[in-house]
């Protein structure tokens, strides 16, 4: 095996693809399961290939010296995404974790995650941009984010909220994250910002940032997409003290615009 104390490894936009058709080649990420020193791993728009076996996804987290993993934007589907955080998986130094917001289809795939990552203090969700995750309701996101409450070391937490209608539910489910001293929401509505005030529950919090941007529809018949109207308004707001007392004002300031 070539590189086997390789610790660091990026495998960028690439098609897992294995030629098993033919009886010729290996699957592509079998190999990950040689590197047992891995301890960064990035896999960023990876997607999925033709005949690939539920073995060749366990692979990439075979490796028990995990601390980073980056599986943001991999279009694997729910049934994958369960293939690579197994049931009787466990990667105790993982600390920071990147996902696409596709992965909380289902309450198992992300309860999973949970029981594989004890440690976890850093966990990215990013857009999907549509697809079945449009389809969601808010009390069914409040019910998957829930379950990131077994995350006791969880600290930082930051999503891109172009798929999730941040409700009071969904707002009330992050708030049970009791631990969290930095929390972040990228591409939010900024009408959504009012139901924040169940945050307050997060005593710990000490930075804070809501990234607010005007969506405009483009009535385009030949992709009818929403895009982002880059000269729209954006609303940052950090905070280094007391999180929770600027909630309790941004809310009410919300409620008189």
């Amino acid at each position: 095996m070539l590189f086997p104390a390789c610790y660091r490894l990026t495998l960028s936009a690439f098609s897992c693809l294995s030629d098993r058709s033919t009886g010729n080649g290996e699957p592509t990420l079998s190999v990950l399961t040689a590197l047992t020193n891995l301890e960064h791993l990035e896999m960023p728009s990876v997607s999925n290939g033709v005949m690939v076996l539920p073995a060749d996804y366990a692979a990439i987290t075979a490796s028990p010296q995990l601390t980073h993993l980056d599986l943001s934007y991999c279009s694997f589907d729910p049934e994958h995404a369960k293939d690579v955080f197994s049931d009787n998986l466990r990667l105790p130094k993982l600390l920071s974790l990147r996902l696409t917001v596709s992965w909380l289809l289902e309450t198992e795939t992300i309860q999973r995650v949970v029981d594989c990552c004890p440690g976890l203090a850093a966990l990215r969700i990013e857009s999907s941009g549509g697809g079945d995750v449009a389809e969601v309701q808010p009390e069914q996101w409040a019910a998957r984010l829930g379950c990131l409450a077994g995350l006791s070391a969880l600290t930082r937490l930051s999503m891109t909220v172009m798929d999730i209608s941040l409700t009071t539910e969904v707002y009330r489910a992050i708030g049970t994250l009791t631990g969290l001293q930095e929390l972040s929401f990228d591409y939010m509505d900024a009408n959504h910002l009012g139901p924040a005030v169940q945050l307050t529950s997060c005593r710990q919090l000490t930075n804070l940032s809501f990234g607010v941007e005007t969506m405009t529809q483009h009535d385009d018949e030949q992709f009818g997409i929403n895009a982002t109207n880059k000269v729209g308004s954006c609303l940052c707001c950090l905070f280094q003290q007391d999180a929770c007392a600027y909630l309790q004002w941004a809310a009410g300031v919300v409620a008189l615009s």
